[in-house]
C-alpha cells in the first residue's frame, strides 16, 4: 500500500504525541511496555503461509472453511487444491475462528536461472530466491546437485520478500510444463515514457515492458512502490525483459480501516517499535506485547530488519497496523531425523532421540510418507514413525517450526549448535557426547571431504555441525560422518 508524505507527517505528530503522553504519565521507560493480553478478535484479515489443514491453519488458527470461496491467481479453486507453505490472504471472523475467502497467487512463476546449493539460493524470473530450513518442497526432489537442475526447468515459488527484495521461499513445486510466467513485486524506477519498470529487488533486476498489457484489474496507477502481478506467456521473457500481457493488483494484506488484521512476514523497514513494515506494511507496535512463538516474552531489542514476525492488530485510517500483539519467529538452525521415541498430544510434545520437543500452533506439518494424510498433525504420529524435525531453543526450549513424516529409513541426523569437542575424539550436541573412530567422515560446510584435523581446528564452541549415522545403533556408537553447517 502506498501511504502519503502528507498522512505519514500527521501520523508522525499523533504517534508522537502518545509518546509524550506515555512518557508524563509514568510509565516506564526504555522497552517497557504495556502489556496487552493476545489474540483478537471480531472480521478481518489474516495474511501468511498455510501451517496446515484441519480446514485451514494460518499463522497457528484453525479456520473453519465451511461456504469459503477460494481462489488461486483469480481462478476459482477448493481447498484441496491449496497447499502447505503458500502465502495466502484470507477474509476471516477472528471471533468464531471462521474463514469466508481464501486467496493464494504465486509470488513468482519462471525458469530456474541459477542454483547456488552451498548458499541455498537461485534465480527464477531474475528474482533471487532464499531457500531455509521452513521451506516446504514437492514433488519429493532434493536441493541438491545429483537431482535438482537435472528434474526441474521451471518452477512456481510462495514466500515473502526481504529488506533487499529477495523471495525467502515458504513452498517450491516443479511447473515444468507451464505456459505462462508471472511474478509479485514492488514497482520501482516507473518510466512513463518508455512503458517500463523494475521489479524492485537484488541485481540484476527484471525490467517489464507493459506498454500492451491489460491494466484492467489494476486499481490504482503504476507508480513506485506499487505492489503488481505481472502476467506473460513464456516466449515475453527474454533478455531481463519481460514484456507482460497483464498487470494486476499483487495479493497483498488489503485490509479495511477498523478491522482487525494478522500479517506473518518478514520486517522490511524497521525505524523503531512505532514505526516498521512488515512485507511493506506499515505498523505501530507501540504497547503491543512481544513474545516469542512459545509464549515467552520478548523485548524491542529482539525485532530488526529481516527478523520474521507475526503482527496481530487495527488497521487504522493511515493504512497502519496498530498492533496489539508482536510474535518472533526464530531462525531454525537445529535438526533431527530419527524414529519417534514417543509423542504427548495432551503436553504437545514430540521425543525424538531422547529430545523433548515442543509444538507450537505454528509447527508446520507436513506428510511427505507414502501415507500422505492431507491433514495431518501431532495426533497422527505414532511411535517409530521416520520424522524429520527442525526447530530452535527459546529460552530451555526446544521448539519445532515444522515436523515432516517421511518413509521409513535408516539413516539418523543430529544438527544443532557444538556445546563442548574433544579433538579426534568427540563432538558435543544438545548435550550428547557423540564419539568418532577411524572411520568417521568429514566435510566442511561446502561438502568438501575434509581431514579429522581440518575438522576440529574449524569448530568452536557454537558452530553448527550434523552428525550422521546410517545404519543408527545408538548415540553412543561413532559417527559415520560429522559436517559442518551454516548458522
Amino acid at each position: 500500500m502506498i501511504i502519503t508524505k502528507f498522512k505519514k507527517f500527521l501520523y508522525c505528530i499523533f504517534t508522537a504525541i502518545l509518546l509524550f503522553i506515555s512518557a508524563c504519565s509514568g510509565g516506564g521507560g526504555g522497552d517497557s511496555f504495556a502489556s496487552v493480553s493476545g489474540g483478537i478478535g471480531g472480521t478481518g484479515v489474516s495474511f501468511g503461509s498455510v501451517d496446515g489443514f484441519a480446514s485451514i491453519i494460518l499463522n497457528g488458527i484453525e479456520f473453519a472453511t465451511g461456504g469459503a470461496i477460494f481462489t488461486i491467481n483469480d481462478a476459482p479453486a477448493v481447498e484441496g487444491d491449496l497447499e502447505v507453505g503458500q502465502v495466502v490472504r484470507a477474509e476471516v471472523n477472528f471471533s468464531n475462528n471462521t474463514a469466508s475467502r481464501v486467496d493464494y497467487a504465486e509470488t513468482v512463476r519462471g525458469p530456474v536461472q541459477a542454483v547456488d546449493f552451498v548458499n541455498r539460493t537461485m534465480t527464477v524470473l531474475n528474482q533471487r530466491i532464499i531457500i531455509n530450513d521452513t521451506t516446504s518442497f514437492f514433488d519429493n526432489v532434493p536441493f541438491d546437485a545429483a537431482n535438482f537442475i537435472a528434474n526441474i526447468t521451471r518452477v512456481e515459488i510462495s514466500g515473502v520478500r526481504t529488506v533487499a527484495g529477495e523471495i525467502v521461499a515458504s513452498y517450491i513445486r516443479i511447473r515444468n510444463g507451464t505456459t505462462q510466467y508471472r511474478v509479485i513485486g514492488q514497482v520501482d524506477n516507473l518510466n512513463v515514457a518508455a512503458n517500463t519498470f523494475e521489479i524492485f529487488g537484488p541485481a540484476t533486476r527484471l525490467t517489464v515492458n507493459f506498454a500492451a498489457a491489460n491494466q484492467v484489474n489494476l486499481s490504482n496507477a503504476l507508480a513506485d512502490g506499487l505492489v503488481v502481478e505481472v502476467i506473460g506467456p513464456v516466449a515475453a521473457f527474454a533478455g531481463n525483459i519481460f514484456t507482460a500481457s497483464d498487470l494486476e493488483d499483487g495479493l497483498e494484506l488489503n485490509a479495511v480501516v477498523g478491522e482487525q488484521a494478522e500479517v506473518e512476514g518478514i520486517i522490511t523497514v524497521f525505524n523503531s517499535v512505532a514505526d516498521f513494515e512488515v512485507n511493506g506494511q506499515s505498523v505501530n507496535g507501540f504497547g503491543a506485547t512481544i513474545e516469542f512463538e512459545n509464549g515467552l516474552p520478548a523485548n524491542v531489542a529482539d525485532l530488526a530488519a529481516n527478523v520474521k514476525v507475526e503482527v496481530e492488530g487495527t488497521l487504522d485510517g493511515f493504512n497502519i497496523i496498530q498492533a496489539t500483539r508482536i510474535i518472533i519467529k526464530p531462525d531454525s538452525f537445529i535438526r533431527i531425523t530419527a524414529n519417534t521415541d514417543a509423542t504427548n498430544v495432551a503436553a504437545q510434545t514430540i521425543t525424538l532421540l531422547g529430545e523433548t520437543i515442543n509444538v507450537t500452533p505454528t509447527t508446520r506439518f507436513e506428510d511427505k510418507s507414502a501415507i500422505g494424510l492431507p491433514q495431518f498433525g501431532l495426533a497422527d504420529i505414532m511411535t517409530g514413525d521416520y520424522i524429520e524435525m527442525r526447530g530452535s531453543f527459546i529460552g530451555a526450549q526446544l521448539v519445532a517450526t515444522r515436523i515432516e513424516r517421511e518413509d521409513p529409513d535408516t539413516e539418523v541426523e543430529l544438527q544443532g549448535l557444538v556445546d563442548a569437542f574433544l579433538a579426534n575424539t568427540s563432538v558435543t550436541i544438545l548435550g550428547n557426547s557423540l564419539i568418532v573412530d577411524a572411520g568417521t567422515l568429514y566435510f566442511d560446510e561446502n561438502d568438501n571431504a575434509i581431514t579429522a584435523a581440518a575438522f576440529f581446528a574449524a569448530i568452536n564452541v557454537g558452530s553448527v555441525v550434523k552428525a550422521e549415522w546410517d545404519p543408527f545403533g545408538g548415540l553412543a556408537t561413532a559417527v559415520d560422518e560429522f559436517s559442518i553447517e551454516e548458522l
